[in-house]
């Protein structure tokens, strides 16, 4: 029996790609945003509206409810969250800079962790927090207009549908 050809592997999952690749090389159908979460300390939250607007903007669908939530019980948080997470293409992780005031408590390090994963695209936005922002495969902006420019690549490159 012939050995069944391998899939072509994208640019994006290639380096930690288990087998399940949501990646294509079709252009995405016409109308289709790719949808970010943005991950941040709850200390950055007016930063991070900013760049929602300016998402949203130039058509991406932001999918962190978090943003305009305020006050809900953590667990419930918790459980929106991850709901956001699974609605994702690509999540936006931006750091706090070593010895901030504004580091918080880690929340978005566990989003991190679930967007590897879940084989989401990952733009790492700051300085690098710990050592799985050092992962293969995930992209590092040194600031916003930097990380802007990769999610438009990341948008009008391969499909994330």
């Amino acid at each position: 029996m012939a050995a069944q050809p391998t899939p072509a592997r994208c640019r994006l999952c290639a380096p930690r790609d288990r087998g399940g690749c949501r990646l294509s090389d079709t252009p995405p159908p016409a109308g289709v945003a790719l949808a970010v979460y943005l991950s941040a300390s709850t200390a950055r939250l007016i930063e991070l509206r900013g760049y929602a607007r300016d998402l949203t903007a130039e058509g991406f669908k932001v999918v962190s409810s978090w943003l305009w939530a305020a006050g809900r019980p953590a667990g419930d948080a918790a459980l929106r969250d991850l709901e956001d997470l699974r609605g994702a293409d690509a999540l936006l992780a931006v750091t706090s800079p070593r010895g901030a005031s504004l580091q918080g408590r880690g929340g978005r390090h566990v989003e991190l962790g679930v967007a590897i994963e879940r084989g989401l695209a990952v733009v790492v936005l700051g300085e690098s927090e710990h050592i799985f922002h050092g992962l293969p495969g995930l992209y590092a902006a040194r600031d916003w207009p930097s990380a802007l420019a990769l999610l438009r690549s990341l948008r009008d490159g391969p499909s994330l549908r």
